[in-house]
C-alpha cells in the first residue's frame, strides 16, 4: 500500500468512526444547546464540514475563507476567529441541510483526494506560508480533526 493509500485510508476510518456515531444519535441529542458551552453536536458537524470544504479549496487553489463562508478578515485573524465566524454563519442552519452538506462535502473531498497523485500530497509546497506538504493538511483538517471533535461530541451526546 502507497503512502497515498494509506492517507486516505486513515480519513476514512475516521470519517466512519464520526459518521457512525453521529448517525446513531437521536434528533434531540444532535440539536440540543450544551449546558456548559456554545456549540451542539449540529456546530460540531457544522465546523467540521467547513473546514474540509476550506480543504477542498485548498487542493483546487481557491480562496479557503470563501469556501468556508466566512470573511477573509475572519480566516486571517486566526483558528479562533474562524471558528467564531464559522459558528456564527452555521448556528441557525437546519439540522438536516448540515447533515446533508456533511456527507456531500466528505463525499467531494475523498472524490478531490482520489484523484491527486502522492507527489501532490507529499511534495512541499507553499502553502499559505507553511512549509507543510499537502498531506498534513489533509490529515489536520480530516482524521485528526475528526478525533479531536469525537471526543467533545461524545461528551455532548452523554449530557442529553
Amino acid at each position: 500500500m502507497g503512502r497515498k493509500e494509506i492517507i486516505l485510508e486513515q480519513v476514512q476510518v475516521g470519517w466512519e468512526s464520526l459518521h457512525k456515531l453521529v448517525d446513531s444519535l437521536p434528533y434531540e441529542s444532535l440539536v440540543m444547546p450544551p449546558a456548559y458551552g456554545a456549540w451542539s453536536i449540529k456546530d460540531h458537524i457544522a465546523h467540521i464540514c467547513a473546514w474540509e470544504k476550506s480543504l477542498i479549496a485548498l487542493i483546487e487553489g481557491a480562496p479557503r475563507h470563501q469556501a468556508m463562508g466566512i470573511d477573509e478578515q475572519d480566516y486571517e485573524s486566526g483558528t479562533d476567529a474562524a471558528n467564531r465566524a464559522i459558528y456564527a454563519a452555521n448556528k441557525d442552519r437546519p439540522l438536516a441541510e448540515v447533515l446533508q452538506d456533511f456527507r456531500h462535502t466528505h463525499a467531494r473531498l475523498m472524490d478531490r483526494l482520489s484523484e491527486l497523485t502522492e507527489e501532490d500530497l507529499f511534495e512541499y509546497r507553499p502553502y499559505e506560508d507553511s512549509d507543510a506538504c499537502l498531506a498534513e493538511y489533509v490529515l489536520g483538517n480530516t482524521c485528526d480533526h475528526y478525533a479531536e471533535h469525537l471526543e467533545a461530541i461524545r461528551a455532548l451526546a452523554a449530557l442529553s
